[in-house]
C-alpha cells in the first residue's frame, strides 16, 4: 500500500507533467501539489516508528486512493468522458485538495488522536 500511495502522489502526477496530459496548461498546479504532498508523506513515513507505520499505511490509503476512484469514476460515468486525461482532471482534484490534506493529517496525527 506505501507504493500505491507514493505512486498515486507522485509517479502519476509526474508522468502526466512529461506526457503534456495535466489538465492543460493553466493547471499544471495540481500535479506540482500531488507531488509535494506525496513528498511530505514519505519524509513523514520514514520519520514514523513501527506502530504510527501500521496505522498511517491504511488510512493514507484510503484517504488518498477513494476520493481519486470515486471522482474518476463519477465523472466518466455522469459525462461519458472516456479520455484519461480528462477523469484524470477531477481525481486530481479530489486527491489533491482532499485525499492528500488528509493522509498528511491523519498520518502526523496518528490512532490515539484519530480515535
Amino acid at each position: 500500500l506505501v507504493q500505491a500511495v507514493v505512486s498515486r502522489l507522485v509517479f502519476l502526477p509526474l508522468v502526466s507533467l512529461l506526457t503534456g496530459t495535466s489538465c492543460g496548461s493553466g493547471w499544471h498546479w495540481r500535479a506540482w501539489l500531488l507531488v509535494s504532498e506525496g513528498c511530505a508523506w514519505a519524509v513523514l513515513f520514514s520519520a514514523l516508528d513501527v506502530d504510527r507505520r501500521s496505522f498511517a499505511v491504511p488510512s493514507s490509503a484510503t484517504s488518498v486512493l477513494v476520493p481519486s476512484f470515486v471522482a474518476w469514476v463519477r465523472r466518466a460515468l455522469l459525462t461519458g468522458a472516456h479520455e484519461l486525461s480528462e477523469n484524470q482532471c477531477w481525481g486530481d482534484n479530489a486527491t489533491g485538495l482532499l485525499g492528500g490534506p488528509l493522509a498528511l493529517a491523519l498520518s502526523s496525527m496518528g490512532v490515539g488522536a484519530v480515535a
